[in-house]
């Protein structure tokens, strides 16, 4: 073998190892589309869940059980890296409460950090050869794991005490255990997905 021979394989290797293992969207035109269209689901998803539950006779808990407007931050964020998955964890729960007044005014706040962390890890997950498992897990792990942690300070700057917050941060994970599944399976398919293309 050639000394440029052994050259060139020896960049291409380099190039792989530091090439993101996930993130396909790259160029600025397509992570803004991308922004758009995830912002655009994040507001829309709860809303056609919110139809049919209703239209189901389930009731307006339906929506919330699948939590909807969490999987759209989680995958533009594996697909479009970090600073998309912020920006739309951001806007997302503000667009949504603009034109639907959803989610209550009470809950924005804490929406809005949560997808915001959430975007954020899952973008970085996607600039590292995480096994899948792994990645799975920190992508789908974040949100419940930083509600919990804002559980935790919110209810000891309160005074509301630490009890009863966990308690209602518990009644609301058990409540979307359904959507917390769809992530997992959502979120693994993906990742297999992207790491084969």
């Amino acid at each position: 073998m050639s000394v440029n021979t052994m050259s060139h394989s020896g960049q291409a290797r380099s190039q792989a190892v530091a090439a993101p293992a996930l993130m396909v969207l790259t160029g600025a035109p397509s992570r803004v589309v991308a922004a758009a269209l995830a912002t655009g689901a994040a507001v829309g998803l709860p809303q056609l869940f919110h139809v049919a539950g209703m239209a189901a006779g389930a009731g307006p808990g339906f929506a919330q059980s699948w939590l909807p407007m969490f999987l759209p931050v989680l995958m533009v964020g594996l697909l479009a890296g970090p600073v998309v998955g912020v920006i739309v964890g951001a806007l997302s729960p503000v667009v949504a409460f603009a034109l639907t007044g959803m989610p209550a005014v009470a809950m924005l706040p804490a929406m809005t950090v949560w997808l915001m962390i959430g975007g954020l890890v899952a973008g970085l997950v996607a600039t590292r050869r995480w096994n899948t498992a792994v990645a799975t897990a920190l992508v789908v792990l974040t949100i419940p794991v930083t509600s919990f942690l804002w559980m935790v300070a919110t209810s000891t700057v309160t005074g509301a005490g630490v009890g009863v917050g966990a308690g209602a941060w518990l009644a609301y994970w058990t409540h979307g255990l359904a959507g917390f599944a769809l992530q997992v399976v959502a979120v693994g398919i993906a990742i297999l997905v992207l790491r084969r293309r």
